[in-house]
């Protein structure tokens, strides 16, 4: 039977130099409480505290503008003239674009851990503005910056270099993208959703970059590598048939579950567009995966991620309305 996986979780926050099993919701939650609870959005890491709102007036600011770019600069001046405890600059260097932050703190372990807080939230905001993850190339972080928030999962999978300043990098080109952004009464509740509950690739690319993937990792243990591809798939079938029908299966079935809790496309027609003759075939196939009818699985799954987001919504909305101006 094939297990139909979740997107693996995101990583959380923890200030104290740990890593944690708590949930990225958690971290985030955490944070703001710690915000509130202060009444200072540097978490009492900065040199000055800053009051709440600064965050929200920021993502206000970066939201009102035509284009990333033009954005980026707009914050830099926010952040550059307001209160004075950052100071952050946009820089391009040839096809590469940088965002610099750097932050007055008591000593060198408070700076590092609050610029590794804030870029990341930076990175956040601007994902949301773009509507999808900021594509960062690489990320800079002061080596005093505790492991498990220099790993906060803004910047998950990103390659972070042990450095003297704190920055991300992207392609200059992504600073002509035009905003995403309509309106928003809570800019900040919005982003730390969005960061959390990002928006899935269309079900046929998540399906061909899975499924090329995980091919491709077959082929490149099985088979050798100067075999052109029509020559290696024919010697996995007639070699590892088995293993490869196996691998085609479950594609299949991750494929039809996500067209089942992720499109609103009747169950009649998936088994068509999945290729089946009747509905009936279908149905069994999937029962015979997953265990589950595709009734069962577009009832529950697709209720479960509504309420998970739901709930989600609420609890962070519940204290990020105190941060929100």
């Amino acid at each position: 039977m094939t297990t139909i996986e979740r997107p693996p979780a995101r990583l959380g926050l923890d200030l104290d130099g740990t890593r944690s099993d708590q949930s990225p919701a958690e971290g985030l939650m955490l944070l703001a409480s710690n915000a509130v609870n202060a009444n200072d959005e540097t978490h009492a890491l900065g040199l000055k505290p800053l009051p709440r709102g600064y965050a929200s007036i920021g993502a206000r600011v970066m939201f009102s503008c035509p284009t990333l770019g033009s954005a980026l600069d707009a914050t830099s001046n926010y952040f550059n003239s307001a209160y004075g405890v950052f100071d952050l600059n946009l820089a391009e260097t040839g096809a590469d674009a940088r965002l610099t932050l750097r932050a007055q703190a008591p000593d060198g372990r408070n700076r590092a851990n609050l610029e590794a807080i804030w870029i990341s939230l930076i990175t956040m905001v601007a994902s949301r503005y773009l509507g999808h993850d900021l594509p960062v190339r690489k990320a800079g972080l002061h080596s005093l910056a505790d492991v498990s928030t220099r790993l906060s999962h803004s910047l998950e999978g990103v390659s972070v270099d042990r450095s003297t300043e704190t920055y991300i990098e992207f392609a200059a080109e992504l600073l002509n993208t035009p905003s995403s952004i309509r309106n928003t009464r809570t800019p900040l509740l919005d982003s730390l959703i969005f960061s959390l509950c990002p928006p899935q690739p269309s079900v046929e690319s998540q399906n061909q970059m899975m499924f090329a993937t995980t091919l491709e990792a077959y082929e490149d243990e099985h088979v050798s590598s100067d075999m052109s591809t029509r020559q290696k798939r024919r010697i996995i079938r007639q070699v590892h048939g088995d293993g490869f029908r196996s691998l085609a299966m479950k594609a299949r079935a991750e494929h039809a579950v996500a067209l089942l809790t992720q499109t609103r496309t009747s169950i009649g027609d998936i088994a068509e567009i999945m290729g089946y003759a009747d509905e009936r075939s279908f149905r069994r196939f999937i029962l015979n995966q997953t265990g589950r009818s595709p009734s069962e699985i577009r009832r529950i799954d697709s209720l479960e991620q509504r309420e998970s987001v739901s709930r989600l919504r609420a609890q962070l909305e519940n204290v990020t309305r105190l941060l929100e101006i």
